[in-house]
């Protein structure tokens, strides 16, 4: 995401598109601990972000996923959302579901994932609980 200081972004739901430039794997993670796991444990919850390629790639093994990662009893989990493939310059959506037991810890982890390297814009990130 070097580079992006002062980019002039595109506007998406009256906000602020993020510009990233090449991000492989991991693009863009968020950590949400403490009171907010306590809230989130027994419930289901619902990661989606919309994203935007800036060009369109050279084949089609390019794709997008929202995952959710969290520590149980066991160790480490990691939920995958289904691999969203582009080949267009135009808004796709990714999302995952997850279903935290109770006996979630301390941590759980919001994350953009991308393959091989994506360049463009990425938007309107949401968070859902069900009961």
């Amino acid at each position: 995401m070097s580079g992006d200081w002062q980019k002039r972004a595109n506007r998406v739901h009256g906000g602020y598109s993020r510009y990233i430039d090449g991000g492989t794997g991991n693009i863009i993670w968020q950590w949400i601990n403490g009171s907010v796991v306590d809230t989130l444990k027994g419930k289901q919850i619902t990661f989606t972000f919309q994203f935007r390629p800036a060009a369109i790639p050279p084949n089609a093994s390019y794709y997008m996923e929202a995952d959710i990662w969290y520590y149980d009893s066991v160790g480490l989990r990691v939920i995958c959302g289904n691999r969203v493939y582009y080949n267009q310059t135009i808004w796709h959506t990714a999302t995952v579901t997850a279903n935290l037991p109770a006996s979630t810890h301390t941590a759980v982890q919001l994350s953009i994932y991308g393959r091989p390297e994506f360049t463009g814009w990425i938007d309107n990130t949401t968070v859902t609980t069900h009961s």
